[in-house]
Parts: C-alpha cells; structure tokens; sequence
C-alpha cells in the first residue's frame, strides 16, 4: 500500500500522509490536487511525493482526488520547493502563490495527456544582462531572441512589474506573434485568469506575457524567460511567500537549463555584481548599453562643519556651485531632502515628554518658519 505526501497551503511547514483508496490509486501522482481532512475541515493539499510507509497510526483516507492528471509538472513542483525553502515558507504556500485564483478552489482544469506529452529539450543556464536607456532599443533585442525560441518550437515568459507596462509590451508584441501571446495579471477575472493558465499549459500560446505570478507559467517546453525593468519595485511579493519574481525567473532557468534574459535602463546591484564577478559572469552578453551614466559625488558635511565651525551647515561648496552653474544655464535643479521640517523631534527637556500625533503614535515635526 502507497501513501500520499500531502502539503497544505498553511503556515505549517510539514507534509502530511494520507492512505489512497483504491478507486483512484493509479492516478494519484506527485501534482495532483486532493480533498483532505485536515482537523473538522475539509481543504484542498496537493500531492508532492508517494511513500510506502508511514508512521501515522491512524491514518486518514483522500476524500477526493480533484485532478485525473496532475496540474502540477514535475519542474514546477522544484520550483516551488526551492522558493518555500529560500523564502522560509511551506510547500504548500508556495505552491499556491504559483496557481490562478480557480485552481487554488478546486475548480476543474484541462488535463489532457496531449497537453502533458510535449518536453522541453534542456539546453544551457544563461544570465543575459542587458543595460539599455531605450525601451525601443531593449524590444529589438527581445524580439530577436523570443523569434528564435518561437522557431525552435519554445515558450517564452516575459514579466514587467507593472500592469501598465505590461499591457503595453502586449500591444507591441501580440501585431507580430498575434494568436500565440497572451496576457496575465492577477486583477483578471478568476475564469480568464485559468484559461490564460490553461492556455499555456497545453501550448495553444508560446508567449506569456505578465506581472510576477508569471514566472510560474506551466509551460512544458519553456525556451527563455524575460524581465524587463528589473528593478521595478512590483517584481516583490507583499504576502507569503514574499518572493521576488527576478530571482525567481533565476531559480526557474536554473532548474529547467534556460538562459533568461535581465534587462532595465540601469543595472541593480545585484544584477551588476553577478556580472562582475567572474564565477557568476553571464555567459553571453547581449546587450550591455554605454550610454553616459550620470557623475555622483558623494561631499562629506562633517569636513564643512569642521572647517566653519557650525554644525548647521546644510549646503556644501560643492552644490552651492553646481546649482549656481546651473541657474546660469537656465537650466532646473531639483533638491530631495531625507526630512520635513527643522526638526523630526520635539520634546521637553525637563521631563522628556517627546510630542505625537493625537490620532497616531507619528511624532510631531517642528516646522521653524511657520513655528509649529
């Protein structure tokens, strides 16, 4: 007798064994959705493993297996495995970060053997690094590699962190590949969203197009992933398991032996260091722009304070000439500030009683011209 490692989506970092009845033994395999029960509810867990033994005395049965076919694929269930592990989530969160709305409530999906039967011919992990100031620039290069991959018979994942953004890069991608590119973002209606999702997993579409939850696309035969402004601060996930969808894209490519593309008008840190650095250095570089990059200075205050003996001293030489340059000019300049007000605090020195807002616990700031 096998037994089903179960994993739920709770905050519960475990795999639970459940029995599999008899009627539906043989297709109860590793991506499959189950009814389980799990306390006095009843909740829908994903199959992750089968096992001959356990120690659960008394064990109780799958009420129902929702899916005659697994909607999880074996690489996507790595995924996810890596991202619960990394992210320090469970399995099963991580599992349903990865699944539309309707899938994640049992609704039933299209599982048919022909959609199972394509296989993605693995190739070789690429970091490609692209630093370009021009949108239109970026685009020919994506529509260079998304060609080839089309040709060679893959898919293609391009994510944007904005829905905007996104929306715009369909439009400019859906006049030349026209019927094999959609869209997804989790705003969508839960219907269109799965039919999107299930669009992709039988290979009616070769391009998916989408905010951060398309990293997870079922694609079966997955060629190269995209991300475009890689810096855009949408690419982060604000509940569990809090992942970042550019690392993520890495983590994917990885696994499945796919180059994946990080593009932006600036390098992040990360992104720079791993091409700096020798053992991390992306294998085939497309696109690293020399456009003129902005000259920083960095002035060290405590040298002015110092030298005029005041330590109010908010505008060093420094600025002083570059602003007067260019007012000269006729050119703007925009100062930012890290503070509101003269002061962030206010508070009586006698009995250090520190001044707060009525409603909240923000403290005052004193604002010196207008002496409040």
């Amino acid at each position: 007798m096998k037994y089903a490692k179960v994993s739920l989506g709770l905050p519960i970092d475990e795999l639970f064994d459940y029995s599999i009845p008899a009627p539906i033994f043989e297709n109860c395999t590793p991506g499959s959705r189950v009814l389980v029960s799990f306390g006095r509810r009843n909740l829908i867990g994903y199959v992750v493993g089968l096992a001959k033994n356990t120690r659960i005395r008394n064990i109780k049965p799958l009420i129902r297996l929702i899916d005659q076919r697994p909607a999880l694929s074996e690489n996507i269930l790595k995924l996810t495995r890596v991202v619960s592990r990394y992210y320090c989530s469970s399995w099963g969160e991580a599992i349903q970060a990865a699944l539309p709305i309707g899938v994640r409530r049992g609704l039933a999906i299209d599982t048919s053997e022909e959609a199972l039967s394509q296989k993605n011919q693995a190739e070789e992990y690429k970091i490609n690094l692209i630093c370009a100031n021009s949108y239109n620039e970026r685009m020919e290069t994506y529509f260079v590699e998304i060609t080839k991959n089309i040709e060679n018979g893959k898919s293609v994942i391009i994510l944007s962190p904005e829905i905007k953004s996104a929306l715009i890069m369909f439009d400019k991608i859906k006049n030349k590949y026209s019927d094999k590119v959609r869209v997804t973002y989790r705003k969508q209606k839960p219907k269109e969203e799965l039919e999107i999702w299930e669009a992709a997993r039988s290979g009616r579409i070769n391009i998916l197009i989408g905010t951060r939850p398309a990293v997870f696309a079922p694609f079966l035969n997955l060629g190269l992933i995209i991300v475009d402004d890689e810096d855009g601060y949408g690419y982060k996930e604000e509940q569990v398991p809090y992942y970042h969808a550019r690392d993520v894209a890495l983590m994917r490519a990885q696994l499945e032996k796919i180059p994946v593309i990080i593009s932006g008008r600036t390098p992040t840190l990360e992104s720079y260091y791993a091409f700096k650095t020798k053992n991390t250095r992306p294998a085939n570089n497309l696109a690293f722009s020399a456009a003129k990059q902005p000259k920083v200075t960095i002035v060290d205050m405590k040298q002015y304070s110092l030298q005029k003996n005041n330590k109010n001293v908010i505008i060093s030489v420094a600025l002083e000439d570059k602003i007067s340059r260019a007012l000269k000019a006729g050119k703007k300049t925009i100062i930012f500030i890290n503070r509101k007000g003269f002061a962030s605090l206010a508070y009586c020195r006698k009995c250090g009683f520190i001044l707060q807002c009525d409603n909240c616990s923000s403290k005052l700031v004193y604002h010196l011209e207008e002496k409040k």
